[in-house]
């Protein structure tokens, strides 16, 4: 999946429903934003081959992401960017430190496949 592509975003539903200045900013400003914020991101090689990514979820999801969550616009835009880091995510396994509860069923949904590595 590309990160142009949007995908279908479930986010909560914000007590006022006003439109925040950020989802009005036009998609193409919006894209360079998010692929600046990529390139800031450590550079370093993921466990699974290729560059990493400020979108990939290694033992929490990225602030950016879930401070959109309750955009809907802007959620659907970053989550082609997370789509793109995490099709294929490495799970290390600690008994004491391992928990997927910070994601939401629309980011789990884009994980093609998993990895569990065991600590």
């Amino acid at each position: 999946m590309s990160s142009e592509q949007e995908v279908e975003a479930e986010p909560v539903q914000a007590a006022n429903p006003k439109i925040c200045y950020w989802e009005k900013i036009p998609d193409e400003i919006r894209e360079k934003i998010f692929k600046e914020v990529d390139s800031l991101g450590p550079d370093v090689t993921t466990d699974v081959g290729g560059p990493s990514s400020y979108f990939r979820r290694s033992h929490e999801m990225p602030a950016l992401v879930i401070a959109l969550r309750e955009l809907l616009v802007s959620y659907g835009h970053v989550m082609g960017w997370f789509a793109k880091a995490n099709s294929h995510m490495v799970i290390y396994f600690d008994p004491d430190d391992c928990d997927l509860n910070d994601m939401t069923w629309t980011e789990l949904e884009v994980v093609e496949s998993a990895e569990l590595i065991f600590l």
